[in-house]
């Protein structure tokens, strides 16, 4: 069973997150390098399912932030924006 690259496992606990690479023109504007969530679980079945959760929550955020920064003509979009995954 594959496990898709943005689902990793700690060697340590055997629990998993969720990590992703925030794009470099949106580094600013999230405050970090990368997206990282404890999925609270070691069942990868779980796991896919929390973390798929998060990835459609990211993807939409990236498009969001993208879309406003275009439509601003240049203007910094505002951290007011960025909220917590629901």
């Amino acid at each position: 069973m594959l496990i898709p690259v943005y689902l990793k496992r700690s060697k340590k606990t055997g629990r998993y997150s969720y990590r992703r690479r925030i794009p470099k023109d949106l580094v600013e504007v999230f405050g970090k390098r990368e997206e990282k969530i404890a999925l609270g679980t070691t069942n990868l079945n779980m796991a896919r399912q929390r973390a798929l959760h998060h990835d459609d929550w990211f993807e939409g955020k990236i498009k969001q932030l993208r879309d406003d920064m275009g439509d601003s003509d240049g203007v910094s979009v505002s951290e007011s924006m960025l909220q917590a995954c629901p």
